[in-house]
């Protein structure tokens, strides 16, 4: 996914770019388009590599162009806890 998005052809730097910013690129189950984070250590196989990623924020770095990557400011769960917190709240226990 990476590769012919970076700004390494040094065209989002003329168009005057100064930041990427992405979407949850974290593993996930895709649920919630992305922001049902399953590990916040990697990167989901289907946007790229962590090496990968590493090189388009040094390539965009030496560009003046900044990485902005969403968090998702929320305690990993697995999904069974995800349906019992629910049904709690619902319940009004918990």
């Amino acid at each position: 996914m990476w590769r012919g998005y970076g700004p390494s052809s040094g065209y989002l730097r003329d168009l005057g770019v100064d930041a990427l910013w992405f979407n949850p690129w974290y593993p996930s189950p895709m649920a919630d388009g992305g922001y049902d984070v399953a590990d916040y250590r990697s990167i989901e196989p289907a946007f790229g590599t962590l090496e990968e990623a590493e090189l388009l924020i040094a390539e965009a770095l030496t560009m003046g162009i900044r990485t902005i990557v969403d968090i998702v400011p929320q305690p990993r769960l697995q999904p069974a806890q995800v349906v019992h917190r629910g049904a709690c709240c619902r319940a009004g226990v918990g």
